[in-house]
Formats: C-alpha cells, sequence, structure tokens
C-alpha cells in the first residue's frame, strides 16, 4: 500500500539540510537534517519548518554533507597542528561594531556531527519566510580545538572555521533569496567534543555581505552593491547529536517510550536478537494510517507464527493524537486498542515541538522534493547489525520485497 501524501508535513530538519547546503555544496544543496526540529514534524494544520546536513542555500536535497576535498585533501595526518589565537579573556572581548537592525534571534538550533566536522543552524522561525545562521568546522582529523578564529579575508571555498546566513528562504522548499557571507568578525571556540558532549562557541562582530556561490568549488563572490549587515554576538551552547543517517548506514542507538509499560525502550537492545525492526511512523488523525495498519498487524501476526516471536520487532511510533497535538500515553493505549492489539507495539514520539524529533534525528526520512513525506511512513532496521535497510521513497525495492529479504 502506497503511504499517503500529506500535503502539510514539511519538518525543520529539511530546511537545515538546505540552509546547510550553502557551506558544503553551495547553491545546489546538501543536507541531512539535518535539521534542527523547529515546527511541527507531521501535522495537519500548518505544518513545521524543518532542517537537515550542512550547507547553505540552494534546494532541500538531504543527504550528506558534500566533501571539501581541497580542504580535505591538505589535513593530512602529518599536518601541523592548527594554532589558533589563544582565547581572548572575558575582559577583553573583540571590539564591537555598532551594527544597525535587530540581531538575528534563534528560535530553534542544533549542532551534528557531520562527515566533515560539527554544522551548526540556528533559525529565527519555522514559517515562510526563514532566516538561519549557520556555522561549519571543515576538520576531520581533530586539528581545529578551542581558540580564537579571525574570519576576515577568508572565502566560503576554503575555510575552515565558516560562518554563513541564510535569509528569505521557505520551509517547503529550502529555496533561500540571499546568502551571505563575513566580510570580518570572530569566532571564539571553548569546547568542540564529539557526540553527547557540547560544542560551546561564540560568534563576535559579524559584518556580513550578500555574496554568491560557486556551486563546484564553492567560491564566494561579494555581490557588486549588495546588502550588507551585521551581527554583535551570538553565543552557542548546545548538545552534538548524530546527523541522520541514511540507508546502508549503522543507525546510532535511540530510546523512545512504549505505551504499555511506559518504559523508554533502546532499539538496540530491542533488536539485539531480532532479525529486524519494523517502523510505522503514524498519528492519531491519519486516515490512510488506519487502512495500512490492519494489514500491518496481520502481517506480523504471520511473520510471528511462521518465524517465531521477537524474529521481527514492531514498532509503531505516534507521532501526533488526533488533534495534531503530542500524544499522551492514555490516548497511545486507546490507538492500540482501536486496532485490538497489544499496546506493546506502540511507542511515543513527539519532544513538545516536533512529532518524529527522536527517530527523525537519526534517521534521514526521504522526504519528496518539496520537502514533504507521507504518513504511515515504514523503515526496516537489521536486527544485530542495525543497519538502516528500508525507508519509504529511498529508491529501494517495495516494502514487502524488503521485509522478505530482511528475514532470510
Amino acid at each position: 500500500m502506497r503511504p499517503s501524501r500529506v500535503a502539510t508535513v514539511t519538518f525543520a530538519y529539511l530546511l537545515a539540510a538546505a540552509a546547510a547546503a550553502a557551506l558544503t555544496a553551495c547553491g545546489g544543496g546538501g543536507g541531512g537534517d539535518s535539521a534542527a526540529q523547529g515546527g511541527t514534524a507531521a501535522t495537519g494544520g500548518t505544518g513545521g519548518a524543518n532542517i537537515g546536513d550542512s550547507g547553505a542555500g540552494g534546494q532541500v536535497n538531504g543527504g550528506d554533507t558534500t566533501p571539501a576535498d581541497a580542504a580535505a585533501a591538505a589535513l593530512t595526518p602529518d599536518a601541523a597542528p592548527v594554532t589558533p589565537d589563544a582565547a581572548p579573556e572575558p575582559d577583553a572581548a573583540p571590539e564591537l561594531p555598532t551594527c544597525e537592525g535587530e540581531p538575528f534571534v534563534a528560535t530553534n538550533e542544533r549542532v551534528t556531527l557531520e562527515s566533515e566536522g560539527l554544522h551548526y543552524q540556528g533559525l529565527d522561525g519555522d514559517t515562510n519566510p526563514m532566516n538561519a545562521l549557520l556555522l561549519d568546522i571543515r576538520d576531520t582529523t581533530g586539528r581545529i580545538g578551542p581558540g580564537r578564529y579571525d574570519l576576515t579575508g577568508t572565502n566560503l571555498e576554503d575555510c575552515e572555521v565558516c560562518v554563513a546566513a541564510l535569509k528569505g528562504c521557505n520551509p517547503s522548499t529550502g529555496a533561500c533569496q540571499r546568502t551571505y557571507y563575513p566580510r570580518s568578525g570572530t569566532v571564539v571556540i571553548d569546547a568542540v567534543g564529539d557526540i553527547g558532549d557540547h560544542f560551546t562557541a561564540t560568534m563576535y562582530g559579524l559584518v556580513f555581505e550578500e555574496v554568491t556561490v560557486n556551486p563546484q568549488t564553492r567560491h564566494s563572490t561579494p555581490v557588486e552593491g549588495g546588502r550588507v549587515f551585521c551581527d554583535p554576538e551570538q553565543a552557542i551552547d548546545l548538545e552534538i547529536i548524530p546527523r541522520p543517517v541514511k540507508i546502508g548506514e549503522v543507525i546510532s542507538d535511540f530510546s523512545l517510550q512504549n505505551c504499555a509499560t511506559e518504559e523508554f525502550v533502546s532499539i538496540h537492545t530491542l533488536g539485539a536478537e531480532a532479525k529486524g525492526i519494523w517502523i510505522i511512523g503514524s498519528a492519531g488523525w491519519c486516515s490512510a494510517c488506519e487502512a495500512f495498519i490492519p494489514n500491518a498487524l496481520t502481517a506480523m501476526d504471520q511473520i510471528k507464527h511462521d518465524l517465531g516471536d521477537g524474529v521481527l520487532q514492531p514498532m509503531i511510533i505516534v507521532g501526533e493524537d488526533a488533534n495534531y497535538h503530542q500524544p499522551s500515553l492514555a490516548f497511545c493505549r486507546q490507538y492500540a486498542e482501536h486496532y485490538h492489539t497489544d499496546a506493546n507495539r506502540f511507542y511515543i514520539d513527539h519532544d513538545g515541538t516536533s512529532s518524529f524529533a527522536t527517530t527523525f534525528q537519526h534517521m534521514w526520512p526521504y522526504p519528496d522534493a518539496t520537502g514533504q513525506f507521507g504518513l504511515p511512513w515504514n523503515a526496516l532496521i537489521k536486527g544485530g547489525t542495525f543497519e538502516y535497510f528500508y525507508s519509504d521513497r529511498s529508491g529501494q525495492s517495495d516494502l514487502n520485497t524488503a521485509l522478505n529479504a530482511i528475514l532470510q
């Protein structure tokens, strides 16, 4: 059964992916979204915005960041370590320029670990148009550590500590009207770290000028007569999270609350002895889910009968209740009862702001070209290895073929 297309299902993590593209593919997109988590991931109302991997400007494209070939080639194991300027003392902060207009205020932020290094993205909203502030550390060998980094004279093509801003972005398409790169400014990094650690940094005295970006070289060129704006200070202190993995990659462990036991269950624990985990994303308002889930439950019961209990572990994830709000445990149990099945098969994923926030932080949901995905959403994870094996719209085989393959 084909999943229904829900026109308002957009999610902020996608824009982050598109927004990040300027720092990677520059003008083409290259997400992952990554994304920030702003807005509601699945909604029948106005919908939420969402963001992905690193980059800035261009269409949402999802996926990994585009490697910085020139920069990566220079980062050989024998390369001399970067020796940044000493971080300024608190009473010796960089002198700030006089700035016109309101400073950027992020309402949705995230720091993800990408293939090139750390990627920060901040969004100032989740509706069209929205603006984004991006910071990328292009560092594959751990050479860039705490210190002070001057942005004056740098270029998006070869920067290692890179800052960019996007303005006039449409969260549904990922298209942004203007891209900016700093002509001057300073980034003071206090802590870098790995997944689970905190990335702490402050950007001082950013003076942005409008630029165009060559999609092949990433070279940024100021626009003659283009717009200029400045941002005196932006502080970042966020936990580093993994980027959403794609098909064929290993999914890092995460936990969701089970609707029957009320305990948080780790997918690595759930799938340790199984051949696979079958994830179905659903919502209380989703009529297509109501048509699909009974058939899925029948298939699950048949697999259990033929192959044994625990061979395939189901996770029916409820992202929203019937009113497009955060689902309660009571609603989730009623939702399971509606299908005359065990509530142990059902889980909740909503962080108070976004539905499927945890799942899509770890697994790329393969939205369409407009940044939308349908419910029900199906995904398969290999047991034991936790390889991301299948997702709707990922270009893989159909769900039935993938289920048969994972159970061999």
